[in-house]
């Protein structure tokens, strides 16, 4: 029988506690607003503008990022158009994509940033850039291709590096960034959607069966709203972040010494200044990353692919993959997603060294 108390996850997720949420339940309870853009909803959103540099009416929370790319797809291209995305992300990248009734064609990565290229992107009426990881989402690059057709960035684990955001507010560009309680400020579940006044204002209606300012759809929409206690958990999250951030930058420091004793590349997010609640290294072979790998779970130390071996492995997204992608293939071929939480121990810490060690003398 397996011993969880000796097990290093790969995330270990914590969310703020009792004491820090009790001033907001209390104002749930005294209020009764327990929805549809209440005054939390509200304050989480100013909070958020001014981390992310923008004005309030440019941002809009919703129940999980998924729902939030899939509103943004839906209010700026008609069903069966087709849009351009990464093979190398997240299944739900192209599961909200499918939900919008919009047809998409993926496209192979560049082989150092693990991102799609602008000058690439080719054919298609809107384009989903992901980026990854933590990485700074790179809003000049996209400028120039979102006055040709919309632009929506997936920066879902971006929350540290969307701290400027105001240039989307004047171009047909919007940025997806999750609070899912694996991020770095957290909703419990749900997303954040940050874009222009226009089309967040469209996006609202479609998060809200069609309505707007009334009863009446004029729409089609769903209803993807972000409840008061997931703003309430938001907010006791928000103000705690550069506590946390700094909890997440000194973790952070310590497993990458341990990386890059190995050569083990992390992630590019770190080397930009940013933290992550990720921790993706990349090695020099698929060999050595199979002997990481099985060294790690027989030591029960869990490691994680993120993104799988990319969408146009996948079943479901095969009639996409009309081309070859060996950027793709070869990132995840060299890439582990190893353990990083806020309270991994010194043990934890060595236990790890010592079975990247072990697997690497081999």
């Amino acid at each position: 029988m397996r011993d969880n108390s000796r097990l290093i996850p790969v995330m270990r997720p914590k969310l703020p506690g009792t004491e820090a949420l009790k001033p907001f339940m209390e104002e749930i309870e005294n209020r009764r607003i327990y929805s549809n853009f209440g005054p939390l909803n509200q304050r989480l959103i100013e909070q958020l503008a001014s981390h992310f540099n923008v004005v309030p009416q440019s941002v809009l929370l919703v129940t999980n990022g998924t729902l939030g790319i899939q509103s943004a797809i839906a209010t700026s291209s008609p069903q069966n158009s087709v849009w351009s995305l990464p093979t190398w992300t997240f299944v739900a990248t192209a599961q909200a994509a499918i939900s919008a009734g919009v047809k998409f064609q993926l496209e192979d990565p560049n082989s150092d940033t693990w991102m799609i290229n602008s000058c690439d992107i080719r054919g298609t009426d809107g384009v989903i850039p992901v980026t990854p990881f933590g990485k700074k989402p790179n809003i000049q690059e996209w400028v120039s291709e979102s006055k040709k057709r919309p632009v929506i960035i997936d920066a879902a684990s971006c929350f540290d590096s969307c701290n400027d955001l105001s240039m989307v507010q004047h171009h047909n560009i919007a940025v997806m960034v999750s609070l899912h309680a694996t991020k770095l400020v957290s909703t419990g579940e749900g997303g954040v959607m940050i874009g222009p006044e226009n089309w967040i204002t469209q996006m609202k209606k479609w998060i809200n069966f069609g309505f707007h300012g009334d009863r009446i759809a004029k729409v089609s929409g769903t209803n993807a709203k972000m409840s008061e206690f997931n703003c309430a958990v938001g907010l006791a999250s928000l103000s705690e972040w550069s506590k946390t951030r700094e909890q997440w930058a000194i973790i952070s420091s310590k497993m990458i010494r341990i990386l890059e004793t190995f050569d083990i590349a992390p992630q590019i997010s770190f080397s930009e200044g940013n933290v992550s609640s990720t921790l993706v290294g990349q090695v020099q072979s698929a060999e050595i990353k199979m002997r990481i790998v099985e060294t790690l779970k027989l030591e029960e130390i869990e490691t994680r692919d993120w993104w799988a071996s990319g969408l146009h492995q996948m079943p479901i997204f095969c009639n996409s993959a009309t081309n070859n992608f060996p950027n793709a293939d070869n990132i995840a071929a060299k890439t582990i997603g190893f353990p990083l939480y806020l309270d991994m121990t010194n043990d934890d810490l060595n236990r790890v060294k010592l079975a990247l060690q072990r697997s690497l003398s081999k």
